[in-house]
C-alpha cells in the first residue's frame, strides 16, 4: 500500500524526521555526519529549501526546514537521502535499505 502523499505548505516551517532501519546507525564516525552535511547544504539549496535548524543523531536526524517550492521537500530529501544511502552502503559493502519505511 503506497503512502498517502506529505501535504507541503510552501513558506511555513516543517519538521521532518527520519530514522535508520531497525533502529539500526547511519552515522558510523564524524567523516560521516560531514558527508551527510554537505549534501544537505548543496541539495537544499539546488531544491529551494531553507534549513533552519537540524539535529543528527546516532541512528536518525530531525529537521526544521521551509520550502519555496512545493517539490522542494520530496527533492532534497528523496536525492540526500539515495545518494547516503549508496554512500554508506558502499562503505560498509552491504547492500539494501539505510532508511526505515524507504
Amino acid at each position: 500500500m503506497p503512502r498517502i502523499a506529505r501535504t507541503v505548505a510552501v513558506g511555513y516551517p516543517h519538521h521532518i524526521t527520519q530514522r535508520g532501519n531497525y533502529r539500526q546507525p547511519t552515522f558510523a564516525c564524524d567523516d560521516d555526519y560531514v558527508q551527510y552535511l554537505q549534501w544537505v547544504s548543496q541539495y537544499s539549496q539546488k531544491y529551494h529549501l531553507k534549513i533552519w535548524a537540524y539535529c543528527l543523531m546516532s541512528n536518525h536526524v530531525h529537521f526544521i526546514v521551509v520550502p519555496i517550492k512545493d517539490s522542494a521537500l520530496a527533492c532534497t530529501f528523496n536525492t540526500l537521502h539515495m545518494r547516503y544511502a549508496q554512500y554508506l552502503n558502499k562503505k560498509r559493502k552491504v547492500t539494501g535499505h539505510l532508511w526505515q519505511n524507504k
